[in-house]
């Protein structure tokens, strides 16, 4: 960040909406979650599995899990 600062490039304003668009896409999971299993548990990602199902839907979607290259669509896909 520093970096791009000093080479002239504004940092806050890409920043911003980096952290913004993550903070909605957060929510927007967290209320599809809610809505497909009807409870809210602080808990849920660990004792649900859905940890081993997004890392099957990235490995699907074309990424190695040794370091390979990927992209969005494919993971969507997966």
């Amino acid at each position: 960040r520093e970096v791009a600062r000093l080479s002239g490039i504004r940092t806050s304003v890409p920043v911003l909406v980096a952290h913004t668009l993550s903070s909605v896409l957060a929510a927007l999971a967290g209320l599809l979650l809610l809505a497909r299993l009807r409870v809210g548990s602080p808990t849920i990602g660990s004792q649900g599995d859905y940890d081993l199902m997004s890392i099957a839907a990235v490995v699907l979607g074309g990424t190695l899990l040794a370091g390979g290259k990927g992209n969005v669509v494919g993971t969507l896909a997966g």
